[in-house]
């Protein structure tokens, strides 16, 4: 007999000094394509608290709260080498909003 009772949802997983960072580049990690997260995970099941991972590929944020294929990240403390790195490319203007933390968007802007 199959059992149709509705999965467990993953457990929340906090990811801190982090950083939105292409999957593809070792040598520039935060030029787009940006399709994964990186930082230092807490409450993941499948890593020390601490560890510094990669998420798979998001599939969507809403405001802190970020979902993968396979798991949900809060995020807490953006990394700074990256905050560095998001004023020097989006100018004196930008400003980084740590309740909504990641924008969409054009990559291919001039």
């Amino acid at each position: 007999m199959t059992d149709l009772t509705t999965p467990e949802p993953s457990p929340l997983v906090r990811l801190e000094n982090w950083s939105v960072r292409s999957r593809f580049s070792k040598s520039r990690p935060y030029d787009p394509p940006w399709t994964c997260l990186s930082g230092d995970v807490y409450e993941h099941p499948a890593h020390e608290d601490g560890a510094t991972i990669t998420t798979s590929p998001i599939d969507s944020v809403d405001g802190r709260l970020v979902r993968t294929r396979s798991r949900e990240y809060i995020l807490g403390a953006i990394c700074p080498e990256y905050l560095g790195w998001c004023r020097e490319h989006y100018g004196p203007d930008w400003q980084h909003d740590p309740n909504n933390p990641i924008k969409v968007i054009d990559a291919c802007r001039t």
